[in-house]
């Protein structure tokens, strides 16, 4: 995802709507594109409304602990280690490989300013959000889990609740508040030491 109008590669994928319903995930979701965007996401750069973009199609993100990273045969989280976070964590390739369905999420609000792929990497045991959640509820962000239940989560703190600025803001140190807040998230990521 980008803030960009032209006719790169980043640039189509905003909008081309065959290419969400024809993805990877298409024949699960008999092509529903609604699924991946939050209703509360409005957010189009000033680029995007002159070139008539009506919406961009995702506002939300994979946790970085699910699935495979590609189809190589030497790929690591085909065997169950994370690709993120330098590969010191469980990787989920089958839904039996989590422990705790209901306190593991599955997608969450990404920020409009840092949703750049598929995944949300943040790693809890630093002091600042990497990638961020949105805040677009009120200062909330929706978490699906993989038991299937969905959350809405309320940021205590304004290091963890960012404005869109149509590129990525410095990052904020987290005050107690936001310790609080990436201590919630540290819970439901579920990292698990590789073995």
């Amino acid at each position: 995802m980008s803030w960009g109008a032209g006719s790169s590669l980043g640039n189509r994928s905003i909008t081309n709507l065959l290419w969400v319903k024809n993805g990877v995930l298409g024949p699960y979701t008999d092509g529903a594109v609604g699924i991946y965007k939050c209703p509360a996401d409005h957010f189009l750069s000033a680029e995007q409304k002159r070139a008539g973009f009506q919406q961009r199609l995702r506002s939300n993100s994979m946790n970085a602990l699910f699935g495979r990273s590609n189809n190589d045969k030497n790929d690591n989280t085909a065997r169950g280690k994370s690709w993120a976070f330098g590969g010191k964590y469980r990787q989920f390739i089958r839904t039996t490989d989590v422990p705790q369905p209901s306190m593991t999420y599955l997608t969450l609000d990404e920020h409009p300013d840092t949703i750049n792929d598929g995944f949300f990497i943040t790693d809890p045991n630093v002091n600042n959000w990497q990638d961020r959640p949105a805040s677009y509820h009120n200062g909330a962000a929706g978490f699906s889990f993989a038991d299937g239940h969905a959350e809405v989560h309320k940021w205590l703190s304004p290091s963890s609740a960012y404005p869109v600025e149509y590129r990525p803001a410095p990052a904020k140190g987290f005050d107690a508040a936001g310790k609080k807040d990436i201590a919630w998230y540290g819970e439901r990521i579920q990292l698990i030491p590789y073995r």
